[in-house]
């Protein structure tokens, strides 16, 4: 009895230590220990720092895992500023941050008898976490915004030229950001043109930007030629990021800037096809065109991740020509009929295909049937454009016609319907298509018409996605 007793105090010890270590567990998997100087309250996500002035916001805690922040509030001596500061477990990474923001809080003149606060949100991108500092004042008053980005695997604050391939980057670089400052209306007022100038020719460092699985958000404040107070945002492409230097010439990237010039964007699904693409390469090739391609991640490789040799020799050949690559999932599924969780699964593996294939990832999307009723968001989430048509050949309906009857029919429906502007679709699927794709070709420089890849058709480059559906070139008006 007495040891049926014993046994039952230690199964019930044993249980206690279970529940308490999973308590803690739970602790350390949410990561959210907030350690403020003051009264606390929590709300949802939010942590919020009780005062002698109210209840305010003090941060927005959305991060878990090793390396995502908690939140500390530290008040200044002479009362005047509540600063949220980030606390990591590292303290190395805890250092790097707070050293920033004191270099950012020191710039600031605080008015006399002004109470102010320092917020921060943090959002996870791969190794990086991209922080947004407001400082805010109750006269709101000298109010700035602080941005920049951790890289957690290194434990440093990076600059911009980390994200480069291309030693020579700089050379595409600041001239790039010069023409999108000056030449973008949004800007006019905000910015010193003679410090735009100085900061282009120069290549000052930049050292502030968000990293997106788009690209990146680059920050410039009155430290460099923003207007005092004032912070511009521009954002890059990974496209941008991928070529920018790239030796042997300049970026092949040729946006469309006049709208009265004789554009056509011709593009191509449901490849890569061991047989047919390469024959259509020969004729971009002859013809000294580009294109783009939407091509099906099932044809690049395997859902281990391999690429098929064949496949890799296609789309190095298609970047080598210019053209454009674009993810047309990888099964080519309905994406009005499955999950969120299944179409992200299909745009992520078709894009890592694409990308260990020819080293370019894809910034368009364009669903399968055209279909995306509603996974616009998830497609802007994951940083795509999505692309569908202007005109339809419906070439694989006639893929079992004689040539000279599906080329005619592909051919007219070319001509009854070809505008500058408009986004062709066709499939290098079929031997039928890409025999009619030589005199759709033909025609369209006869015609006087430049080929573009879909970005340069709508600057996409110079773009960020916003679930928009692109058809044309006025899509984006």
């Amino acid at each position: 009895m007495k040891k049926n007793s014993i046994n039952h105090i230690i199964a019930l010890i044993l249980c206690l230590a279970l529940v308490f270590s999973y308590l803690c567990s739970c602790d350390i998997g949410n990561n959210i220990r907030d350690k403020y100087a003051g009264e606390m309250c929590n709300q949802g996500n939010k942590s919020l720092f009780c005062d002698n002035y109210g209840v305010f916001f003090a941060s927005t805690l959305k991060l878990t895992g090793e390396n995502a922040p908690t939140a500390t509030i530290i008040k200044s001596s002479d009362g005047k500023l509540y600063a949220a500061y980030p606390q990591f477990t590292a303290a190395s990474l805890t250092d790097t941050v707070k050293s920033e923001i004191d270099g950012f809080i020191s710039k600031v003149k605080l008015p006399e008898n002004d109470q102010k606060k320092l917020d921060y949100t943090a959002e996870v991108f791969s190794n990086y976490i991209n922080f947004t500092f407001a400082l805010t004042s109750s006269s709101a008053k000298d109010d700035r915004v602080f941005m920049f980005c951790l890289d957690t695997s290194s434990g440093t604050i990076p600059s911009l030229k980390a994200l480069f391939k291309y030693e020579k980057f700089a050379e595409t670089l600041y001239p790039y950001i010069k023409s999108q400052i000056s030449g973008n209306s949004a800007f006019s007022g905000l910015y010193d043109s003679e410090k735009l100038a100085s900061f282009c020719e120069t290549k000052s460092e930049i050292k502030y930007f968000h990293r997106t699985a788009a690209g990146a958000t680059l920050f410039f404040d009155d430290s460099t030629f923003a207007g005092e107070g004032k912070t511009l945002k521009l954002f890059i492409s990974n496209s941008v990021l991928d070529t920018a230097g790239k030796p042997g010439g300049t970026d092949n990237y040729n946006p469309v800037v006049d709208n009265n010039e004789k554009v056509i964007a011709l593009s191509f699904d449901d490849g890569p096809n061991p047989l047919q693409t390469p024959r259509l390469l020969d004729m971009i090739e002859r013809y000294g065109i580009k294109v783009t391609f939407f091509q099906i991640g099932e044809q690049i490789g395997s859902k281990d991740g391999k690429v098929f040799p064949e496949s890799k020799k296609i789309l190095e050949r298609q970047i080598s020509l210019g053209c454009e690559i674009g993810n047309h999932s990888y099964t080519h599924a309905n994406f009005n009929n499955i999950t969120d969780a299944e179409a992200k699964k299909e745009l992520e593996l078709t894009s890592s295909l694409i990308t260990s294939a020819c080293g370019e990832y894809p910034i368009l999307f364009r669903p399968p049937g055209g279909n995306i009723k509603n996974k616009k968001s998830l497609c802007t989430e994951l940083g795509y454009f999505i692309i569908n048509w202007a005109v339809d050949t419906e070439d694989w309906k006639l893929k079992k016609l004689a040539t000279e009857e599906a080329t005619a029919q592909i051919l007219q429906t070319v001509k009854s319907n070809a505008k500058s502007g408009r986004i062709i679709l066709m499939h290098d699927l079929y031997k039928n298509s890409v025999d009619a794709a030589e005199h759709v070709i033909e025609y369209l420089l006869s015609e006087g018409y430049r080929f573009v890849t879909i970005s340069e058709l709508c600057d996409l480059r110079n773009k960020t996605p916003d679930g928009q559906v692109i058809f044309n070139r006025s899509s984006l008006a």
